[in-house]
């Protein structure tokens, strides 16, 4: 347990701030499910994926996941439209 004031307080903004890493994230996963329902669905995919890569890019600037990891999302992406559209 915090022993000093500062380090009360501390404890609360480091709760809030993991609060909004989960909503960041959660966002991303919901992002992330609802483009894959979506390429094999139909032809909105294209809008779709323009969203997700923009909600992929925010969580990587705020830090929720890595630089590499939001390429290879956008990458994975962007070939599983590609295919749909080859088709």
């Amino acid at each position: 347990m915090a022993n000093t004031k500062s380090a009360k307080k501390c404890v609360k903004t480091i709760a809030s701030k993991t609060l909004q890493n989960k909503r960041c994230k959660s966002t991303l996963k919901t992002s992330l499910k609802g483009f894959k329902e979506a390429s094999l669905s139909g032809p909105q995919a294209t809008d779709i994926l323009s969203k997700t890569v923009k909600i992929v890019d925010k969580s990587c600037a705020k830090g929720i996941i890595h630089a590499n990891k939001a390429s290879r999302l956008k990458s994975k992406m962007q070939k599983a439209v590609n295919a749909a559209a080859g088709k």
